[in-house]
């Protein structure tokens, strides 16, 4: 007799059939809550999801992200600096050089130019 099929049992998740009687277990991303109930497991507050930068919960499971200027490799938990120079090859303004920094990038203007509020490199007029 598979009890599972047969007895009230009150598992909130999973029934697993012994014999004579049943036991109730929690799927992945859950545990028992002492009173036969399951709940979610928290894995970003109790730093076991392995995320390098951002983790979100979710119920049964949690999900990575990353900073602004890093992408999520394909392991979906380590983070990669993204190199805006040559993702973007306009993301500077004319006259100016891109460096990539670590979560962001730098723009400088080339010789005999200065960046205005604007952003634009302008020629200094060495008069």
């Amino acid at each position: 007799i598979n009890e599972c099929d047969t007895v009230d049992h009150n598992c909130t998740q999973t029934c697993s059939n012994t014999l004579g009687s049943y036991t109730c277990s929690c799927r992945a991303g859950y545990k028992d809550n002492g009173y036969g109930n399951c709940t979610d497991i928290d894995e970003c507050s109790m730093g076991t999801s392995g995320c390098q930068q951002l983790c979100f919960n979710t119920n049964g499971s949690y999900y990575c992200q990353c900073n602004t200027g890093y992408k999520l490799m394909n392991d979906n938990s380590s983070c990669d600096d993204i190199n805006e120079c040559i993702e973007d090859p306009g993301v500077c303004p004319l006259r100016s050089n891109c460096i990539n920094t670590l979560g962001s990038y730098q723009c400088n203007c080339i010789g005999g130019y200065q960046m205005n509020n604007a952003g634009i490199c302008i020629d200094i007029d060495e008069c």
